[in-house]
């Protein structure tokens, strides 16, 4: 193994003995992180070099993710070393990393045309617990935009060691960003060079039900960046997001050059008399039909898109491409809009407005309007005109414009949007077994999740997708329906109708009937002494349930569920079973979730908010036969 730099407090080998991990950070552990240490070398504005060393003992299958590691790279970043070592508990080497065990793959997956990022992968690990594994990487960096961060710890489990160095040129400063204001650096020299020093010995196992699955929560966070910085001769400005912006825009100069045949269908779509929204509209559905999402990442592709014309002839293009068409398509039917640089996904790593960094993956589309701005997703084929969903709704972001960048937020929702209706009929015979007809419609969020989940499956996989969601035990589907999926309507609707086994039970005089028959709530949340994160959702929502059952003549209700409102200030749940005759019972579930996130010192009532809906959801309705029946 080649030194890296900075020598491990733990040696190695013989050090890396399971009985010399100190006993307070044993208990309950899956796994534990040894050591983790890297190490940023910063040569000039375009070169510098990441080592980076790992070791971690894996207790039992639970903890083997460990077992892996992997790197990227590509034109700028190319990998100088990657290396791998096995021990047993004791310290001895069983193996080490051989070059043919090491897979090199696409970095981007299948919807990759042509890429420039890859990734090794590899995995070393024994059937015989506790084991311990070593990686040491070395990356060489030949232009950059973006520096690697650092997290103390990786997850919840134990660390014992952990060091960030990072060492710059001579009389140069570091600009650095740090999610705990406690939290400094040791700033000393690395010969006549300045290097900044951050660590952390001994943390302990954390509870997943106390802290959550979020980085921010439970791990000090470090960014770097540099003040400037050159990626194929072009040099850029990292001090402020408007100077970033002002690169960035750069990249997108005289790109959105329309083809003849494109600009005709632009004319050709849109009328004198259109409202500006409904004209987006259709372009917006142009663009959908005939472009197709392909991750392209060659060279500074990575920042800069294909020309619009490019994307016409050939009909794809990733999501700056695509939004730079779309760009220009707007710009040809003389509406303004702005491309938006935006980190996507469900983990929302806080926008950190006083530390501009590059740290965007995606690029959507803003149109903006002092009353009626729009946003669109221009890697979506079914998504509708001005929706965005939880991939980046509620968010920071840079807009690019011709002045440089603009810190923008992306629009939150709330429940009344995203909003789940499902009203059911059931007719039950004197065996309990049913005929149903279900009806359910979906708005904002809501929609765009079962849209996504159905809109280009095969039929087979669209029913097993019925039946999951339908969840009920005994269930025969005779025919379902979905209507708006293949359109872009902002609402989507199922209907089905189907025959329920046993929907109710039926004992000797009595037949016993659970009204929330559909989307019961069974998970209660965790009780913990404290909790330190908040409790995180990927939007605010409404359900509506009204599920109307008909009983078979001859029974009289003994005892029905009683009426249930809970009203806490983050939401809402209302359960109520009214007879409206001897055999006609109405069952109405409420159920709203006001914000995205609970603070975490409203768990304990959240999680009695759950407890009270599981306990709501499993109350029964007992009717009894009458004596002359």
């Amino acid at each position: 193994m080649s030194s890296i730099g900075y020598t491990s407090p733990l040696g190695g080998n013989k050090s890396y003995a399971v009985s010399n991990i100190p006993d307070s950070l044993k208990k309950g552990a899956d796994a534990i992180i040894r050591y983790d240490y890297g190490r940023f070398e910063v040569k000039n504005e375009k070169k510098a070099l990441f080592k980076t060393k790992y070791v971690v003992t894996v207790f039992n299958k639970e903890g083997r993710h460990y077992s892996g590691e992997r790197v990227g790279y590509n034109k700028y970043q190319k990998i100088e070393e990657f290396a791998g070592c096995l021990y047993d508990a004791d310290g001895n080497i069983i193996k080490e990393l051989d070059s043919d065990e090491i897979e090199d793959n696409s970095a981007i997956g299948g919807s990759s045309l042509f890429e420039d990022d890859r990734v090794k992968k590899a995995e070393l690990y024994t059937d015989h617990y506790p084991y311990t594994v070593e990686y040491t990487k070395e990356i060489s960096y030949k232009g950059y935009v973006s520096w690697p961060g650092w997290r103390m710890r990786s997850g919840i489990d134990p660390v014992e060691f952990s060091r960030f160095e990072v060492v710059l040129p001579e009389g140069q400063t570091l600009r650095y960003w740090c999610s705990a204001d406690s939290v400094k650096p040791v700033v000393t020299k690395d010969d006549d060079r300045p290097m900044y020093v951050w660590e952390a010995k001994n943390l302990p196992l954390l509870s997943k039900d106390a802290y959550g699955d979020d980085a921010e929560d439970f791990a000090t966070i470090i960014e770097i960046a540099p003040h400037t910085f050159s990626l194929e001769g072009i040099p850029g400005d990292l001090t402020s997001w408007n100077t970033f912006g002002q690169w960035l825009y750069g990249l997108y100069k005289d790109k959105d050059k329309l083809p003849p045949e494109a600009i005709q269908d632009v004319h050709a779509l849109i009328k004198p008399e259109d409202s500006n929204r409904k004209k987006i509209g259709k372009l917006y559905r142009y663009m959908q039909n005939r472009t197709r999402y392909i991750s392209v990442q060659l060279g500074i592709g990575g920042y800069s898109p294909f020309d619009a014309a490019y994307v016409h002839e050939h009909a794809y293009g990733d999501c700056k491409a695509l939004s730079n068409y779309m760009k220009a398509l707007l710009k040809e039917a003389g509406i303004e809009s702005n491309v938006v640089m935006i980190n996507s996904g469900h983990e929302r790593y806080p926008f950190i407005n006083e530390f501009p960094s590059q740290r965007f993956d995606h690029v959507i589309l803003c149109v903006p309007d002092v009353k009626d701005t729009i946003w669109l997703e221009c890697t979506n084929r079914a998504m509708p005109v001005g929706m965005l969903g939880d991939f980046t709704e509620n968010r920071g972001a840079l807009m690019l414009t011709a002045a440089g960048g603009v810190v923008v937020h992306t629009p939150h929702t709330v429940p009344e949007q995203n909003v789940q209706i499902r009203k059911g009929s059931f007719v039950l015979d004197y065996s309990g077994d049913a005929v149903s007809d279900v009806h359910v419609s979906w708005t904002g969020d809501k929609q765009l999740d079962t849209r996504g989940a159905v809109d280009e499956e095969t039929p087979e996989e669209r029913e097993k997708w019925v039946m999951d969601f339908l969840d009920v035990p005994g269930v025969k589907l005779n025919t379902f329906n979905f209507q708006g999926i293949e359109t872009h309507d902002s609402i989507i609707s199922l209907s089905v109708k189907c025959g329920i086994a046993k929907c109710a039970t039926v004992s000797g005089t009595r037949l016993f009937l659970l009204p929330n028959l559909m989307g019961k709530r069974s998970y209660i949340p965790k009780d913990v002494e404290k909790r330190f994160s908040p409790v995180r959702f990927d939007n605010p929502y409404t359900n509506f349930d009204t599920l109307i059952f008909t009983i078979p003549a001859g029974y009289k209700p003994e005892a029905l569920p009683s009426d249930v409102a809970l009203n806490p200030d983050f939401g809402a749940y209302k359960a109520s079973a009214k007879l409206i005759n001897d055999s006609t019972l109405i069952y109405t579930r409420f159920v709203k979730i006001d914000t995205y996130e609970i603070p975490a010192q409203k768990y304990k009532e959240y999680r009695k908010f759950c407890a009270d809906i599981v306990k709501s959801d499993r109350m029964q309705a007992v009717f009894i036969r009458k004596k002359d029946y």
